[in-house]
């Protein structure tokens, strides 16, 4: 058993079709990185019917689309069905699903679909560790697959070091994301988060109409490297973690190396909103 699946679907003859997985390929990152340059996104789905923002997501590829100067003939909403479809073909009830369309033709889809399993409540009990790189990417706007492949060595890393993620520092050493989730920390009682040059996530958006709600106050700039001692907090957000509190930066430890309060009542807000976030398929 691989432990996902593969699929495509054709827009223009409104079909789609299983791919077969040969050795190469045996592993989910080596599809992920030998997929053509394109945009995509990822999904948290539940119940086989339900996913997470859905209408976000689908918005979000056609502006990846436009930012890369293209225009997509077809209707973003066809993708409904061979979804729905699919994952009523697969055991398990929350699945995690990639959808990427190549620029080659823009006709084409992949749907690459796994089982998500629950983070261990120790995650946001304790905290993680996560690193730091010199990434870059080139369209922040965009949500381009080429990015995948370029940031396969830094995930090769975090899993050889038992790290939950990487974390972009830019070449004026300010920390703007991670490779697949949004950075916060909090300083001076302040939320702060960079608001240029980064991929805004969808969950990041959510958290900050939950922190505006809350009456907190935050910084729309980038905290620069050399600050790490001075944050009280930090967490990631994303659609598979949701809010997860960091504890320590490459071999900095953020604080006395427990989750704060800001990032507690912060995560305990989006908790609270994340099943009413669930759009049908």
């Amino acid at each position: 058993m691989n432990g996902f699946t593969w699929w495509q679907y054709d827009f223009k003859a409104d079909k789609f079709s299983e791919l077969s997985i040969n050795e190469e390929k045996s592993r989910l990152e080596n599809v992920l990185s030998s997929l053509p340059e394109g945009v995509y996104t990822t999904l948290r789905t539940m119940n086989k019917s339900h996913a997470f923002q859905l209408a976000n997501h689908f918005q979000r590829m056609m502006e990846s689309i436009q930012f890369s100067g293209r225009t997509f003939p077809y209707s973003i909403e066809e993708l409904r069905k061979p979804i729905k479809h699919i994952l009523n073909t697969l055991q398990g009830n929350s699945h995690r699903v990639r959808i990427q369309i190549p620029f080659i033709g823009l006709s084409i889809c992949n749907i690459v679909i796994d089982e998500l399993f629950p983070y261990p409540q120790e995650a946001y009990d304790k905290g993680v560790f996560v690193k730091t790189n010199h990434l870059v990417r080139q369209n922040p706007k965009a949500k381009l697959s080429d990015f995948i492949s370029n940031s396969q060595g830094e995930k090769n890393l975090l899993r050889e070091n038992k790290l939950e993620e990487s974390l972009i520092v830019n070449k004026y050493d300010s920390i703007l994301e991670g490779l697949s989730s949004n950075f916060f920390a909090v300083k001076g009682g302040k939320l702060w988060t960079a608001n240029q040059d980064i991929l805004e996530g969808i969950t990041r958006k959510l958290l900050l109409e939950e922190a505006n709600l809350l009456g907190i106050e935050i910084i729309y700039k980038a905290i620069h490297y050399s600050e790490i001692r001075k944050i009280q907090e930090a967490f990631i957000t994303s659609t598979s973690r949701g809010v997860m509190p960091i504890v320590k930066i490459d071999s900095i430890e953020i604080q006395n190396g427990v989750p704060g309060e800001m990032t507690k009542k912060l995560s305990d807000a989006y908790n609270r909103r994340f099943m009413n976030e669930f759009e049908e398929i």
